[in-house]
């Protein structure tokens, strides 16, 4: 099991619980955070598309996350989580 990390930030590999494929038991896997999309060639291909977020709004109609949405789902033990905010005229 890898060490506690107290800043997990998108691309990482992290643990999360899923459904197997093969066996539909759940398993602890460790896994790369952000959706590789379907139409996807290879993982250099999704640095220009940001997958580590999705909208409520369309995820249910969005190329990108219709599909996982329904079909690949995920849990991911945390005991905390925040999201990064810009700062009205900042970077």
């Amino acid at each position: 099991m890898p060490d506690s990390d107290y800043n997990v930030s998108p691309t990482t590999n992290q643990l999360i619980i899923r459904q197997s494929r093969e066996t539909g038991d759940r398993e602890l896997v460790l896994a790369r955070w952000g959706l590789v999309p379907f139409f996807t060639k290879d993982l250099d291909s999704v640095k220009g598309l940001s997958t580590i977020n999705a909208r409520a709004e369309t995820i249910t109609t969005s190329k990108t996350w219709r599909e996982p949405v329904k079909k690949r789902r995920c849990l991911v033990p945390v005991n905390a989580f925040y999201e990064c905010h810009r700062i009205f005229g900042g970077p």
